[in-house]
């Protein structure tokens, strides 16, 4: 009898209504990621004539439409900020760069200083997507976002190098 009511538990612990399972697919990430690919065709096509500038605003819409997702599904989580502070914290230091540092010589230094930092960054959010992952699962919106802000991080710092002084 005891048998019979434990194999019983089993197999009602293992059926598709088990509450510690989330479904794979939802509505309301079906409906998220038409979105994002209803706006990405578009923000693609919008400068037919240079490709680079195409691929570059896709990633800034990616990154703004997933940084917004993680800020709404995540509001007290350190992923959803600290993106948003690096990104910060580069604006305000190219900034304050351009401002106070002469040209020449140590704003280059200053730039491929900020360039390198990007690197510590990126393995810093790789880290923390992988500890997130191991408590909560993966989130491929979480992912984007991080992905997007260092690629945005790199970007920028890499093309104020290549940019020709005038």
């Amino acid at each position: 009898m005891e048998q019979d009511q434990l194999l019983s538990r089993q197999d009602n612990q293992t059926g598709s209504c088990d509450p510690v399972k989330r479904p794979q697919f939802t509505i309301r990430a079906l409906m998220f990621w038409t979105f994002v690919v209803a706006g990405t065709i578009p923000t693609a096509m919008i400068e037919p004539n240079y490709p680079p500038a195409g691929v570059f605003l896709v990633g800034v819409y990616l990154t703004v439409v997933c940084g917004v997702a993680t800020l709404v599904r995540f509001p007290r989580s350190p992923d959803a900020w600290i993106p948003i502070g690096a990104a910060s914290l580069l604006f305000a230091l190219i900034l304050t760069a351009s401002f106070c540092l002469p040209l020449g010589r140590p704003r280059d230094e200053f730039i491929r200083l900020l360039f390198m930092a990007g690197l510590p960054l990126g393995l810093f959010l790789l880290i923390r997507n992988v500890l997130r992952m191991k408590r909560t699962g993966f989130s491929l919106t979480v992912c984007v976002y991080h992905f997007g802000v260092w690629l945005g991080w790199m970007g920028i710092t890499g093309a104020i190098i290549a940019a020709p002084v005038t």
